[in-house]
């Protein structure tokens, strides 16, 4: 399987590569997980094509693609990707693309292609459920209760964190470490978690 994961939530990026990861048997990582930065493409592709000595699924991580830095060299290395294993999970991670590269259009042939845009900071909506979201799956993987927030509570963290979310996932764990079973409510929250940005809808009011 090869896959191009792009956007700039990096929070659900990196929650994607943990779920690649969790597939390879844990006591092989050393042999079967494996991360490169864009400029070592051709050792990349060239353990992506090579069979698992374990026989199992192997992870290839090629990360900062943001295909700017490629020219024809790199073009040609990517013909190779007709020539890795079923089992083998090569994945590409970029920021941002532009989707008019030659390049681009060449990789997407082969590749899975998984965006993951960043809640725009005035949907303080989608940023509460996206919150919310974080909060029950934080408390599933811990296989406890749940985290429970008061309304008001989680209206704040949107205010708080904003489109951050891989600060809303620390926030929420400390709120969940905190709170031991029971729901926490706005003044509670305020105390732990503090304010640190300004959307643009609050510029504008202190403008005004």
């Amino acid at each position: 399987m090869i896959v191009l994961l792009t956007g700039e939530d990096q929070y659900a990026i990196q929650e994607q590569l943990n779920q690649y990861k969790a597939e390879i048997d844990a006591q092989w990582l050393t042999l079967c997980y494996h991360r490169f930065p864009a400029d070592r493409l051709d050792q990349a592709i060239s353990v992506a094509r090579t069979r698992s000595l374990t026989g199992g699924k192997k992870l290839v991580i090629v990360e900062n693609c943001h295909l700017k830095q490629w020219g024809d060299t790199e073009l040609e290395t990517l013909q190779q990707l007709v020539q890795v294993p079923e089992f083998t999970i090569l994945v590409f991670v970029a920021t941002n693309v532009d989707k008019r590269l030659k390049i681009y259009k060449h990789l997407v042939k082969y590749t899975k292609l998984f965006e993951f845009p960043l809640i725009p900071s005035w949907r303080t909506d989608l940023i509460e459920k996206a919150i919310a979201s974080l909060a029950a799956g934080i408390a599933i993987k811990a296989k406890k209760t749940k985290l429970v927030l008061s309304k008001d509570a989680v209206e704040y963290l949107a205010e708080a964190i904003g489109n951050d979310m891989t600060r809303a996932a620390t926030e929420l764990h400390k709120l969940y470490i905190y709170s031991n079973s029971r729901q926490l409510e706005l003044a509670e929250v305020k105390e732990l978690v503090p304010c640190q940005t300004q959307n643009s809808l609050q510029l504008a009011s202190a403008i005004r």
